[in-house]
């Protein structure tokens, strides 16, 4: 019966180590770097940001996924701005909410798509580009003009 119990829970450590392992299983995630140049370079493609940010914040935080996708997270006193950029057309939000409030506009010099809780206050924009897709959020929501003042500048 010792045996038994001692093989058993040395299968179920194995089981439960090899769920945590970041190899081979579910998706990939996101590792932080120093600058939003750095975690580009990891991504495998440009990314260029507004500088300044039309808005003031407190900390940035750059963060990539090895060829596949970069994001910058603006920590505000009172909200977070996440700008994305990923390879594909896709939806990089990372956003899968539904609002009430959806506009199609023109984001980056293409049409785009902003949702949000309110009437010019949107917490997702998303649109597509030469073989790239881009995303801004927001848990507070932002203006159409600043979200359109982000997204002319990102690339």
């Amino acid at each position: 019966m010792k045996k038994i119990f001692i093989a058993l829970v040395a299968a179920f450590a194995i089981a439960v180590t090899g769920c945590s392992s970041n190899k081979s299983r579910g998706q990939p995630t996101f590792v932080e770097y120093k600058t939003p140049q750095d975690a580009a370079e990891i991504a495998g493609f440009p990314f260029r940001l507004p500088s300044p940010p039309p808005f003031s914040y407190k900390k940035q935080q750059s963060r990539a996924i090895r060829g596949d996708m970069v994001e910058t997270v603006y920590i505000l006193a009172d909200d977070e701005i996440c700008i994305r950029k990923g390879k594909g057309y896709r939806d990089v939000s990372g956003d899968n909410s539904s609002y009430p409030v959806s506009k199609k506009l023109v984001l980056g010099g293409v049409l785009g798509k902003m949702k949000g809780e309110a009437k010019d206050s949107y917490n997702v924009a998303t649109w597509s580009k030469e073989r790239f897709s881009y995303s801004i959020t927001s848990k507070a929501g932002l203006t159409e003009n600043m979200v359109l003042s982000i997204a002319n500048y990102v690339d």
